[in-house]
């Protein structure tokens, strides 16, 4: 299994110099930085753009703030993932209907967001009309779904919290875990239900195999059991 690394020359225009003689799609790459290959893996060549993408959903920085110990570790484990992948398509593994529909929509979300950042780019929402959608949104929620909280001077919107996190629970929940998640859902004010909005909006089936570290999901048959995968 053949993997090579590549180095990248320091000057685009002494990359163009040494491959004067070189095809047309080696001078296009000479043109643009990111096209370079950065490793070649089994004929596949992993290009600086896509190593760039890599390390900063990986780490959060860019390659280029990264000690040199920092990239030859991430790009080992591109080549790992590469190698994986690649093995993956042999064995078949995107034909089966759950995987190719996954990866479906992880390219539709993908460009779904890139469409939305770039219309978004050069449009900056006023006050108003942040409050206008937010209003909308929360009119469109299901009376099952956290609203916000009304906050009423004779305190009836206490016992309502209460009541709903006996109904919620059930008999069987010790009162002192009722008062805890009570006082806990208190400090949030008529906002708190906006934490569990930012949890569950998640598509977790279809969010969790972007995640490229270990990821350990615990599942004890609790209230949100139907919703951990």
């Amino acid at each position: 299994m053949k993997i090579s690394r590549l180095l990248i020359l320091a000057s685009v225009a002494a990359l163009a110099a040494c491959q004067q003689g070189g095809s047309a799609a080696g001078k296009e790459e000479a043109k643009d930085p990111g096209k370079e290959p950065v490793a070649t893996v089994d004929g596949t060549s992993l290009s600086r753009n896509t190593f760039d993408f890599y390390v900063k959903a990986a780490t959060g920085k860019a390659s280029a703030d990264l000690s040199a110990e920092e990239r030859d570790q991430a790009l080992d484990s591109l080549v790992r993932l590469q190698l994986i992948a690649a093995q993956a398509d042999k064995d078949g593994v995107g034909k089966d209907k759950e995987i190719a529909s996954a990866l479906e929509l992880s390219r539709m979300d993908v460009l779904q967001r890139a469409a939305q950042q770039k219309y978004l780019k050069d449009k900056t929402p006023t006050e108003q009309e942040l409050r206008a959608e937010y209003e909308s949104q929360l009119a469109q929620m299901p009376r099952s779904e956290h609203r916000a909280r009304e906050l009423r001077e004779d305190g009836s919107h206490l016992v309502e919290a209460w009541t709903f996190l006996q109904s919620f629970y059930g008999p069987e929940v010790p009162r002192r875990v009722l008062a805890r998640n009570f006082t806990e859902g208190l400090r949030g004010g008529p906002v708190a239900h906006w934490g569990h909005r930012a949890a569950f909006d998640h598509d977790l089936h279809v969010d969790l195999p972007r995640v490229r570290q270990p990821v350990l999901v615990l599942n004890p048959e609790d209230d949100l059991a139907s919703q951990t995968p």
